[in-house]
C-alpha cells in the first residue's frame, strides 16, 4: 500500500446531438469570466449517470448579450424515456425516489457560474432546504 491519492477510473466523452463545432475565439469570446467545478465523489451511480446525462446538454452553450436563457427550457423533460435513470431527489422538502436525482447539481452548478461571471438573474428556485455543500442562497433546485 502506499500513500497514493490518486485513482484511475475510465472517462467517457459525450458529445451532444447539436453543436456547431465552433470555439469561443471563433465566436469573438476572448476571455474566461469565471469557472465553476462541482464535486459529487461518494454519489450513487445513478446519480453521476444523471448529472452527466444533464451536463452533456449545456457543453458549448453560448448566450448571446441580451438573449434570455432557461436551464429548464434548454434541458427539456426528465423522463426514464429521456436517459435520466431513477433516485433521490428533493421533492415537497424531503428526499424520495424520483427520476433525474442529481440534476439540480448541474442547474447549480450553471447558477453559480453566471452569478459569479456578473449575469443578471432573473428568476430561481431554492432547494426545499439547505444543502450541505451549497453556501446558503447559492443553490437553485429544479
Amino acid at each position: 500500500l502506499s500513500n497514493s491519492r490518486s485513482v484511475a477510473f475510465a472517462v467517457d466523452d459525450i458529445v451532444p446531438d447539436v453543436h456547431s463545432g465552433a470555439k469561443g475565439a471563433d465566436l469573438g469570446i476572448t476571455e474566461l469570466l469565471t469557472e465553476s467545478t462541482t464535486w459529487f465523489y461518494g454519489s450513487s451511480p445513478e446519480r453521476r449517470h444523471n448529472i452527466a446525462r444533464a451536463a452533456v446538454n449545456f457543453y458549448g452553450i453560448v448566450v448571446a448579450p441580451g438573449e434570455e436563457f432557461s436551464f429548464n427550457e434548454w434541458l427539456g423533460p426528465i423522463s426514464l424515456d429521456d436517459g435520466y435513470e431513477t433516485g433521490l431527489v428533493i421533492f415537497g422538502g424531503d428526499l424520495q425516489e424520483g427520476v433525474g436525482g442529481g440534476v439540480c447539481q448541474v442547474s447549480t452548478t450553471l447558477y453559480q457560474t453566471a452569478f459569479w461571471a456578473g449575469f443578471p438573474i432573473k428568476e430561481r428556485q431554492e432547494h426545499g432546504y439547505q444543502i450541505h455543500y451549497y453556501d446558503d442562497g447559492e443553490g437553485p433546485g429544479m
